[in-house]
């Protein structure tokens, strides 16, 4: 009401990304993610990393035959943490494979994972620049404080930490298949919005509709649809 930013929103400001997505990231230090959420907030935040073929049937098949091999039943969110890790290995074993190669048979964009690794050294330093600090966002007061708990690591296997740090962030875009087959967004719309995947989503691709998604990215092209998705 009085036109100033909160200690919130000053913290959420330093960061180069949206504020919903400085919000996760700042999220994962305190639910022990950070490495994997710097990688995947990296990789929303790039050109589309696949190569999307126009007009032969042969490519499109190897397009998606290259997605599932990727592709995770959690959705695009893991997926992006899987082809980075696999990207990165290449990378440093690149003295015995040619990355460039390895993109194209994947239908991968070299250039689009070579941004994805520079935004990703970006978020660390400005994580580590946190931790240093160890200053804390207590989101439901808006006030900040001094804790001594903050630290950059990994949740290994636990691929659920990671979407429940993306729920903080985006808890306005989450959506539920409804029975008529599509999806209808719950609040944060102003009215609710009947949306379906995305065609490219490894959630539309692969497996059975879930019952609950949540969305990164909202798409209108006549039908409304959902990219990003978990």
């Amino acid at each position: 009401d009085q036109c100033k930013i909160t200690p919130v929103g000053e913290i959420l400001a330093s960061f180069p990304l949206e504020p919903r997505l400085a919000k996760v990231l700042f999220c994962s230090l305190a639910m022990g993610c950070s490495e994997e959420v710097c990688i995947i907030a990296a990789m929303l935040s790039v050109k589309d990393i696949w190569l999307h073929p126009r007009g032969s049937k042969t490519r499109r098949d190897k397009l998606d035959a290259a997605v599932a091999e990727f592709a995770v039943r959690e959705g695009d969110h893991i997926t992006y943490l899987n082809v980075f890790r696999d990207y990165e290995e290449e990378v440093l074993n690149s003295k015995y494979h040619d990355v460039n190669n390895w993109c194209n048979e994947n239908m991968l964009s070299e250039r689009s994972l070579k941004k994805a690794a520079e935004v990703r050294k970006q978020l660390l330093t400005y994580l580590a620049l946190h931790v240093k600090q160890q200053k804390w966002i207590d989101f439901s007061t808006s006030s900040s404080s001094s804790t001594s708990t903050l630290k950059i690591e990994s949740c290994g296997d636990d691929t659920s930490i990671i979407l429940k740090c993306f729920i903080k962030g985006f808890f306005a875009n989450v959506a539920r298949l409804g029975s008529d087959g599509k999806y209808h967004t719950l609040k944060g719309h102003g009215t609710e919005l009947t949306i379906e995947l995305h065609p490219s989503s490894t959630l539309a691709k692969f497996g059975s509709p879930s019952e609950f998604v949540l969305f990164n990215t909202f798409v209108s092209t006549g039908t409304a649809y959902i990219k990003d998705c978990s």
